[in-house]
């Protein structure tokens, strides 16, 4: 629900409040991640990995949009960190590409050779 919400926002140029959305959502992830409670003490339900990783990835892509190169850059930072070694790292490869190519093609092109 929060990744379309913030589609919609995204497509409609409301950045930051796509954010806050993502945002939220990545919280939610997180805790989820472990199985934690929510505030009334009721387990959360797990986020799939993949609908994780794709928080992880549409929030860079809106840093992206709103110019912010760095902070996208930390986002997928974090994903690899998180995720490495697991069926989702090809994807934030691609991402991690797509971000570097903002500041150096040629670097890009050598992350892009390393999937196999």
């Amino acid at each position: 629900y929060n990744l379309l919400k913030a589609h919609v926002y995204t497509s409609q140029g409301d950045f930051d409040e796509a954010l806050v959305v993502l945002e939220h959502a990545l919280g939610l992830a997180k805790a989820s991640k472990g199985g934690a409670a929510d505030k009334s003490g009721a387990r959360q339900e797990r986020i799939n990995e993949q609908d994780h990783v794709s928080i992880y990835l549409e929030l860079s892509q809106v840093h992206l949009r709103m110019k912010n190169v760095t902070a996208a850059q930390e986002i997928i930072q974090e994903a690899m960190s998180e995720f490495k070694r697991s069926k989702e790292e090809g994807r934030i490869t691609i991402a991690n590409a797509m971000v570097t190519a903002k500041r150096d093609v040629d670097q890009a092109l050598g992350i892009l050779r390393s999937v196999p």
